[in-house]
């Protein structure tokens, strides 16, 4: 099948970099823009499918290679890698830049960011500092507090000092994910978690723009992610005013099977957050826009996005 977007290339917020940066617009108005934030090890031409839908729609869809990501990156750069130093600040930050682009691409369309994954810990510290900028945020295959993440980031920190920001964070890779397979023991691929569509998972591992380990440093940078979009204090600090749903698997291990997304939700609610909603697709696995019920997940989130889609402003 023919890819539907068209790229362009932009500079990290670094300075240093190159980005990825992949567009779909739709053949006629745009009614309103979906900035994505892909998850770990992945990249944006994985979601060819789902932004094609959305063109149907009427929205504009846009995101990015998140640095040591798919095509982003300078030739030399460590797959998995976003700096020896302040790598969250820097995703974040990207992030922003590629909000800057749809804002000049579309004024006055209201933009909806969808994060999965690593993505959805990104775009919870995202809407810490640029909720004003979007009209509601998507928070897909995201968890809950992470109690043995600070552990793990000790962990990688001493990996980081003894073999080298760069070095293949595999040891640190078998901590993380060395579970993740355990309600799908008979099924042979170790990425069987992330779908129960096993082409998806084929075309994952066959996927040449995806490497098996992200960098010590990377991993580093993942746990003090998960930690400072996780903790207690984070809810407090979002916008009460912002929309926010929440979708995962019923068996998706990143939400702890549902229990720490309910988590999320329960404490998002407690600081008073006005419009947040929670939906769990019973028996879907962790890429919930890649699973057998894709279709129906298509339409739920278009959906909320036409219930939550302010007044167009005023194109200047």
């Amino acid at each position: 099948m023919p890819k539907k977007y068209m790229q362009i290339t932009l500079t990290s917020s670094g300075g240093l970099e190159k980005t990825a940066v992949y567009l779909w617009h739709p053949a006629g108005e745009v009614r309103g823009v979906v900035q994505i934030i892909h998850g770990m090890r992945e990249h944006m031409g994985r979601y060819d499918d789902f932004a094609a839908f959305l063109t149907t729609q009427g929205y504009a869809v846009l995101g990015h290679d998140q640095m040591g990501h798919g095509k982003s990156g300078s030739g030399d750069a460590a797959f998995g890698f976003f700096g020896e130093k302040d790598g969250p600040k820097t995703l974040v930050k990207n992030c922003h830049r590629i909000t800057r682009l749809a804002q000049k691409r579309y004024p006055g369309a209201p933009i909806f960011l969808l994060g999965h994954s690593m993505g959805s810990f990104i775009g919870r510290l995202y809407i810490l500092h640029y909720a004003q900028e979007i009209a509601g945020f998507i928070c897909m295959g995201t968890g809950g507090e992470r109690k043995l993440a600070p552990l793990a980031r000790a962990l990688a920190e001493v990996a980081v000092r003894t073999r080298g920001h760069k070095a293949d964070g595999r040891l640190l890779d078998k901590l993380t994910f060395s579970q993740y397979t355990r309600r799908c023991p008979e099924e042979p691929s170790r990425m069987a978690w992330l779908s129960r569509d096993p082409q998806i998972v084929e075309k994952f591992e066959w996927d040449a723009l995806i490497r098996p380990y992200f960098t010590n440093a990377g991993f580093r940078d993942l746990y003090e992610i998960q930690i400072a979009a996780s903790g207690k204090q984070w809810a407090g600090r979002v916008d009460k005013t912002m929309p926010i749903l929440l979708v995962s698997g019923s068996e998706d291990p990143v939400g702890d099977y549902g229990k720490g997304v309910v988590q999320v939700y329960e404490r998002l609610k407690m600081a008073g957050a006005l419009d947040v909603e929670c939906k769990l697709y019973e028996g879907a696995r962790h890429e919930i826009l890649n699973e057998i019920n894709r279709e129906e997940v298509y339409y739920d989130l278009f959906s909320w996005m036409e219930e939550h889609l302010p007044e167009r402003k005023a194109t200047t």
